[in-house]
């Protein structure tokens, strides 16, 4: 499969279901329009990204050895190594540090944000849940 013919054909595919809804009567600007259709200025370019490779971290048990997760989320866990940058959010969340965090798509930012709030909750079963 070459990824490059299957864009043309999604791209000409919708081209055509776009055209379907006009109706021009006037010659000229139906032409124009047609032509406009047929530069393919409407349709972006294939986009190509490599994703980064992120620096593996500890594996997760070490993390409930040392208390920055706490234990009960080994059964959602289990067996997951993070990237060195979860686990730096994470150590900072266990200290109640604020922090901010980016990174690009895929790299674990919402599993890194519902972790701190589940080893929050964990952690202090007795606390009122909005406190």
């Amino acid at each position: 499969m070459n990824i490059f013919n299957v864009h043309n054909q999604v791209i000409e595919e919708y081209s055509k279901y776009i055209s379907s809804f006009l109706d021009i009567s006037n010659t000229r600007i139906k032409e124009a329009v047609e032509e406009y259709f047929k530069s393919r200025k409407l349709w972006p370019q294939p986009l190509l990204q490599f994703n980064p490779s992120y620096e593996l971290s500890e594996p997760i048990d070490h993390l409930y050895k040392r208390k920055i997760l706490h234990n009960k989320l080994n059964h959602v866990f289990k067996d997951l190594t993070l990237f060195k940058h979860q686990t730096k959010a994470l150590e900072l969340g266990s200290k109640k540090e604020n922090s901010i965090f980016t990174s690009g798509a895929g790299s674990g930012k919402s599993l890194t944000f519902l972790s701190s709030i589940f080893h929050h909750q964990f952690s202090n079963p007795d606390r009122p849940k909005g406190s």
